[in-house]
């Protein structure tokens, strides 16, 4: 068994031949002790790909491509905010206004792409870039054939500012000067996704979707549990997964951070499954497995061992996650990256561990 057939197996409550992997590879180190060879601007993107065809059976769009980027650019998207790329990452660098008033502005004209928003028959669009990618999803599926499965990436946010655009600081004043804004920038967002899960949802290609909120950190929640129950938010994200069941696919939730204080909300959603699992956050796979063991754990390797620790450390961590996590566990990194800080022997010792254990 291999990507799907496994990632399948795990999503129907059976016991597959192998845990499954999940990850973002974003380790030009890890590239070339599989590729056999130095990565360069010519071989990028087909020794990555062989990376995630030995090694990786479910992963989601992360880039347009699957390799890094040579040269690093600054880009400017649809509503004016300005972007810079390099190597593996991305980050916003310059936004298009300088007040909370103008701030409002810019949201205005999102809230207006928001409601008019139709699907276009032609275009599965993933929100991964800030220059939205057309049918990425679709293409890195095609590199990588069946051996791993691409899942479609949803990002959802709590409202304008919690997301990576606007940052927490101007979220907060415009949620202080114009709550109503921030009220229908956060429904008409909801209303655009439902459309885009009805048109776009595809259980014969993508049996499992990914929503993206990142709604905390290392030490509990961005907000408190009582905003997102007032504002609607665990409503939102329980229709956003109804409208997913009713096409036949799986939702699994990502967060990092600590989110233990709103777990039984969070699974009272509906949700099939939970990414990363940050256990610098004090999340646990074993913990969760005995207090929700229905939910599907996508994650839970300590990011921090795969830096740090020596190979037998890492093999005996990944040995006992195996072992906590059932047979509703599907292995990663608790960043949910295999990435350049963390040893290359590091990353092998685990997934050689994951391939050697059998389930049971």
């Amino acid at each position: 068994m291999r990507g799907r057939e496994l990632i399948e197996c795990v999503l129907a409550g059976e016991t597959p031949s192998r845990m499954p992997v999940y990850g973002v590879i974003t380790s030009d180190g890890l590239i070339e002790h599989e590729g056999g060879e130095v990565l360069t601007r010519q071989n990028a993107e087909e020794l990555a790909a062989r990376t995630y065809r030995q090694h990786i059976d479910l992963t989601r769009p992360f880039k347009e491509n699957l390799g890094p980027t040579f040269e690093e650019s600054l880009t400017i998207d649809d509503f004016g905010y300005t972007w810079q790329e390099e190597r593996w990452t991305q980050w916003r660098v310059k936004t298009p206004y300088q007040t909370i008033a103008q701030m409002k502005e810019v949201l205005g004209k999102q809230i207006d792409f928001f409601r008019s928003w139709q699907p276009d028959p032609e275009k599965r669009t993933e929100e991964v870039l800030p220059i939205a990618a057309p049918n990425a999803a679709e293409k890195i599926q095609k590199m990588l054939g069946s051996d791993t499965l691409v899942t479609g990436w949803l990002p959802i946010g709590t409202a304008p500012g919690c997301y990576f655009r606007d940052g927490l600081e101007n979220f907060c004043y415009l949620l202080a000067d114009f709550p109503k804004v921030v009220t229908e920038w956060a429904q008409t967002r909801h209303q655009m996704n439902l459309r885009k899960i009805d048109a776009m949802a595809d259980p014969v290609n993508c049996p499992l979707e990914f929503i993206d909120a990142d709604i905390a950190y290392r030490n509990g929640l961005l907000f408190s549990p009582q905003y997102f129950r007032e504002t609607g938010w665990f409503t939102r994200l329980a229709e956003l997964v109804d409208c997913f069941h009713s096409h036949g696919v799986a939702v699994v939730f990502h967060s990092d951070g600590d989110l233990r204080a709103i777990m039984p909300e969070l699974v009272g959603t509906g949700i099939d499954g939970l990414n990363p699992i940050e256990t610098a956050a004090g999340m646990s796979i074993g913990h969760l497995h005995k207090a929700f063991p229905r939910l599907i754990l996508v994650g839970g390797l300590d990011n921090h061992t795969l830096i740090n620790a020596t190979t037998d450390e890492v093999r005996k961590v990944t040995l006992q996650a195996l072992k906590n996590g059932g047979n509703r566990l599907i292995v990663g990194s608790s960043t949910e990256e295999f990435d350049a800080s963390m040893k290359v022997e590091n990353i092998m010792a685990a997934l050689e561990t994951i391939y050697e254990y059998q389930p049971q």
